[in-house]
């Protein structure tokens, strides 16, 4: 990160196995390396020339991993995307509910609008920070005005999806708020029954440079990622369901650093959560 918005300084992490002490060192000197595993430095110099030689050499990766003599560098190549199965909703469930964090956002509303196409009757739950008017204002607010233009927005947006033959629900909870989101999805229950999965699409941009950083701002950033993540696994284990598809943001690697670049890595940490089935989707900047 550091280094995409400050070009003088280079970072690398660099992966390494230090000798064996002790016991263990005196274990393997009498009985033998056990099957398996992979052999350390003999000392610490060994490490420590490791380490020079990467200090002093070129930086043309950003992370790296001594093993057993080898030296691993990440890198990139491109990959075709396999074929998709013949019935490429097979996670989906006609009339299932699906509820969409973000989802009164541009991101958030595109997956809405796919579901209702793609799902028969899909009951869908849009959830964001901020309520929209009550449903029956609509009417009167497409004809008269009165509300921003965002809220004029988002309800056209959800007419589009009614048209489509989905039902409708919005709901507004902080997703990183554990009793909000539990009361919000005990309601969603009360009307629809099962939640059978949940789109993650929540996140916040906060563009500021590294120096000027606070506490605060980047706990704004991590707060729907990370910490909404949490919780949105927690109470989905609770209900029972079956899917939870985690949208992080994918960033250009050699162009200007996205800000969502550290939440978005942690995020794509996170599959070992317990719930039935995970996705981790990445969308191209």
């Amino acid at each position: 990160m550091i280094p995409r918005e400050l070009p003088g300084v280079t970072c690398k992490s660099v992966d390494i196995t230090l000798p064996l002490t002790g016991q263990a060192a005196m274990r393997e000197r009498f009985l033998g390396r056990r099957k398996g595993v992979v052999a350390r430095p003999a000392n610490l110099d060994d490490v420590t020339d490791q380490l020079e030689r990467e200090v002093l050499a070129a930086s043309e990766n950003d992370i790296v991993a001594h093993r057993a003599g080898e030296r691993y560098a990440r890198r990139f190549e491109a990959r075709p995307l396999p074929e998709r199965a013949g019935d490429s909703n097979a996670s989906l469930v006609d009339e299932g509910t699906y509820l969409i964090t973000g989802g009164l956002g541009g991101l958030g509303l595109t997956l809405a609008d796919r579901l209702a196409r793609e799902v028969r009757g899909a009951k869908l739950v849009l959830v964001g920070r901020t309520a929209l008017p009550d449903p029956s204002e609509w009417d009167s607010l497409e004809q008269n005005g009165g509300a921003s233009s965002r809220d004029l927005g988002c309800i056209r947006r959800i007419r589009g999806l009614e048209a489509a033959g989905a039902e409708v629900m919005t709901l507004a909870a902080d997703v990183t708020n554990l009793d909000e989101m539990r009361r919000g999805i005990d309601a969603v229950r009360e009307r629809f029954g099962k939640v059978y999965g949940v789109f993650h699409a929540a996140g916040v941009v906060a563009d500021e440079l590294i120096q000027l950083k606070t506490d605060a701002a980047i706990e704004r950033v991590f707060g729907p990622k990370v910490h909404g993540t949490q919780v949105l696994a927690s109470l989905l284990e609770e209900a029972g369901a079956e899917l939870l598809v985690l949208i992080p943001r994918r960033v250009r690697l050699r162009r200007r650093l996205d800000r969502w670049t550290t939440s978005q890595q942690i995020l794509s940490w996170m599959p070992s959560l317990r719930v039935a089935r995970i996705i981790l989707f990445e969308r191209s900047q």
